[in-house]
């Protein structure tokens, strides 16, 4: 015999012991598991418990509960390591399988320990194949799986039941105590408000930014047991305050005359705590600079301007439908700012850089500004400038016509040439002259001829020929004519043209009076 492992006796014990060696890592794992749920779930509660009752009795008992945390996490991973991950990453030893057969089979005596002796000399003897086969017939022959019974772990998951049934039983009966230990718990530096027998609905101002010196006053409701006390704690300090009916509710307020430093506070009702809210107080605001960049209209063919503004008295006079940019720096750095329009909804601003903000807007119409400024969720915090920002529309002018011919009703011969005449003006460029018609009293007029100048100008003098068919030239008829005249007004939200209206009535018809002479018809 030169190798044992071949040696079919030796392959058949080998074979047994490592099924049994299975066998046993399954059974070390299922033990594993119910001995680490038991201990997990049982620290878990004490811990829980623990930070409970220390944040109810010392809320700044950070150190105790980093304490229970440092304990419970050692003793949670201790145990899913050694019950659960050791059988699953590392195979129960064949000597201590060996020995575990041989202390529960009473017929085996030491046969698999001396099987895997001999394994390691397989020359030592030439008895040895006849040594394995007797060992192989006793293994063979001895109930080996009454060893590792799977009954054995009854009372284990007898106590698991019990324990997972007190955990629940617990849960229900006081969960409001174990969730806020467990969140003080996994959180130990940071405060976790109770919940007891009131209901706190709302507590204002909650987080928020307010000027030095300026009066805060505090105001909470809460659903809680008529005539329950209120205790306020700002800072170090704790007040008690009396309720007042509000609705179904009970209302509690706290008035501070002038808050000069930042200051946390909560509140506590009928064993329900508040969280901590924040009440950050900031310098009060002034401007330092002021000052705006005016854009004309396009049609105006202005350069647009930067004019410095006084901030006592700030004034801006501007042509209507500008672009106004309003440029403004705080004494101090602000979370946000919004221009205040007339009674208009506040428009945003964008920062450059803390403390200067930028804000634009077209000026159609006279109106007063106010830069606003606002913390984080756009309370407003102060108004600038102390008298608002004054800003005079200068309007464009509509323009005009003055007619040189027809200067009124006339009256004109048939076979007269007729020429239309007249000078349209306008403070900033006319751009364009309709000529319209009209060959009845009810007839609709319509328009016969146009002067568009390459350029707006201010003033345009015009021209219309009037040919009329013979048709409206006979004796007796009429027409009416009419000249529009658009400036080069484009202000977008206004009308597209600004026109003015000039109209006359021609008669054309003639008789013969009782003097033999021609008249007109009127």
């Amino acid at each position: 015999m030169t190798d044992l492992n071949i040696h079919p006796a030796w392959l058949r014990i080998e074979d047994r012991l490592d099924a049994m060696g299975q066998k046993f890592r399954a059974w070390r794992l299922v033990r594993g598991v119910c001995v680490a749920l038991l201990i997990i779930v049982t620290t878990t509660l004490l811990a829980v418990a623990a930070a409970h009752a220390i944040s109810v009795h010392q809320p700044n008992g950070s150190v105790w509960n980093r304490v229970i945390l440092v304990v419970w996490g050692l003793i949670t991973a201790a145990a899913l390591l050694r019950g659960v991950l050791w059988p699953m990453l590392f195979r129960p030893r064949a000597d201590d399988v060996a020995r575990l057969l041989e202390s529960r089979v009473g017929n085996l005596h030491n046969g698999f320990t001396n099987a895997l002796q001999l394994s390691k000399h397989a020359n030592a003897s030439q008895f040895l194949p006849s040594i394995l086969e007797e060992i192989s017939e006793k293994v063979e022959a001895s109930p080996l799986n009454d060893a590792i019974r799977w009954s054995d772990l009854r009372s284990w998951f007898l106590a698991c039941a019990i324990t997972l049934l007190a955990a629940g039983v617990l849960t229900v009966s006081f969960p409001q105590s174990l969730l806020h230990g467990w969140r003080q718990m996994i959180a130990p530096s940071a405060f976790v408000p109770t919940e007891g027998r009131g209901q706190i609905v709302s507590v204002l101002p909650g987080n928020t930014t307010v000027v030095d010196g300026s009066a805060v006053q505090i105001v909470v409701k809460a659903n809680a047991p008529s005539g329950s006390i209120a205790k306020l704690i700002v800072g170090n300090e704790s007040h008690d305050l009396s309720p007042a009916t509000a609705g179904d509710a009970l209302r509690y307020t706290f008035d501070i005359e002038h808050l000069t430093a930042t200051s946390r506070y909560r509140v506590e009702i009928a064993g329900t705590q508040s969280e901590w809210y924040t009440l950050t107080v900031v310098p009060k605001f002034s401007l330092t600079e002021l000052s705006a960049k005016i854009t004309p209209p396009a049609y105006l063919q202005t350069a647009a301007t930067n004019r410095p503004l006084a901030i006592d008295a700030p004034a801006l006079q501007v042509p209507q439908g500008s672009q106004v940019e309003l440029n403004a720096a705080l004494n101090v750095s602000a979370a946000a700012a919004a221009l205040q329009i007339g009674e208009a909804p506040a428009v945003a601003m964008t920062t450059g850089g803390g403390n200067r903000f930028t804000g634009e807007f077209k000026s159609l119409d006279d109106s007063s500004v106010r830069l606003l400024v606002q913390n984080g969720k756009g309370e407003t915090l102060g108004q600038l400038p102390a008298e608002p920002i004054h800003i005079t529309v200068v309007k464009d002018q509509p323009p005009s016509i003055q007619m040189k011919w027809p200067a009124n009703d006339v009256t004109v011969s048939p076979s007269d040439s007729l020429r239309i005449s007249a000078i349209a003006k306008d403070d900033h460029g006319v751009s364009k002259v309709r000529l319209l018609i009209s060959t009845g009293e009810k007839d609709p007029l319509h328009e016969i001829a146009t002067n568009t100048p390459p350029h707006a100008t201010a003033e345009l003098p015009i021209e219309f020929p009037l040919d009329l068919p013979e048709a409206q030239r006979k004796d007796g008829s009429s027409v009416r004519i009419q000249l529009i005249a658009s400036d080069n007004r484009d202000l977008g939200e206004l009308a597209i043209r600004a026109r003015f209206d000039a109209q006359l009535i021609a008669f054309f018809g003639m008789h013969e009076d009782a003097n033999g002479l021609r008249a007109a018809t009127f």
